[in-house]
């Protein structure tokens, strides 16, 4: 079984969508898959909501920032005969609008 603490700090706080609401954030390993993985769980009047974010799969979130629109930057590391990084500048919804790799 695996320990909470152990996932600690893949979890942040964040209104990533600027509705005033704070959203969980998780970026960190896809356990169960190769790779990394980012998930966000939208802050609503009722709790939290996942809303379709097949955009963020492969893909590990490095920084957000708030402004409208909000601003990600992220990295999807290369792996197996691809062994190429390709970091990302774009938007929550379409966060691999510029791609740099190296």
């Amino acid at each position: 079984m695996f320990s909470n603490q152990l996932y600690a700090d893949s979890f942040y706080l964040h209104d990533v969508d600027a509705d005033g609401r704070l959203d969980v954030i998780y970026a960190g390993h896809a356990y169960c898959a190769e790779g990394n993985s980012t998930l966000i769980w939208f802050g609503d009047r009722d709790g939290f909501v996942i809303k379709e974010q097949h955009v963020f799969d492969n893909i590990l979130a490095l920084r957000i920032k708030e402004g409208t629109p909000v601003q990600l930057s992220s990295v999807e590391e290369g792996c197996c005969a691809d062994e190429i990084d390709r970091y990302h500048l774009g938007t929550i919804d379409a966060p691999r609008k510029q791609n740099i790799s190296v």
